[in-house]
């Protein structure tokens, strides 16, 4: 690992698993992109539906500034960087979500009587019944605050100075 973190430039030529998860790392950028493209071709500023309506018109407000960080390169990474994050935090909550609930039974009966009461038998749950689901959201908050989600969470550090609107990140 050493020698990775002493010449980046050559890992392209050495031999590894790294070489398959850099070649994942490009389909899902390149999954960014196309659907960046796809919320270009449709954007209503005045109704963003989600973040990449948000960065677009944010791109759109700063394009006659040439220091922006709005770009397409930006919005690609920091959705590989949202879809990395999230797919780890969602499953890591559910998992001890499922183990928290088991423990406590009673949680589980209360959140199986809101779900019964609030969606029923007939149909399937849809991001509007959050805002119903007072106690599943509690639950929910309750299972963040108690589980270590991260403990030793990759370190992070820059390899050349960093400069970033006003404020310098030194190597």
């Amino acid at each position: 690992m050493s020698l990775y973190n002493f010449l980046p430039a050559f890992r392209a030529y050495l031999p590894g698993e790294h070489k398959r998860i850099l070649k994942i790392n490009e389909e899902l950028k390149d999954f960014i992109l196309e659907r960046v493209k796809e919320h270009q071709k449709v954007l209503d500023p005045n109704n963003p539906q989600d973040y990449i309506d948000y960065y677009l018109s944010k791109m759109q407000q700063e394009k006659d500034n040439a220091q922006t960080e709005f770009d397409l390169e930006n919005v690609k990474m920091t959705g590989v960087d949202l879809f990395s994050a999230g797919t780890e935090t969602s499953s890591s909550t559910l998992r001890y979500g499922l183990l928290l609930i088991l423990k406590y039974p009673e949680v589980q009966a209360k959140i199986l009587e809101e779900i019964e009461c609030m969606i029923g038998h007939n149909r399937l749950p849809s991001i509007r019944d959050r805002q119903d689901m007072q106690y599943m959201g509690a639950v929910v908050h309750e299972v963040q605050r108690f589980i270590d989600l991260v403990p030793l969470n990759i370190p992070h550090a820059v390899n050349r100075d960093i400069h970033f609107q006003q404020y310098i990140h030194p190597k």
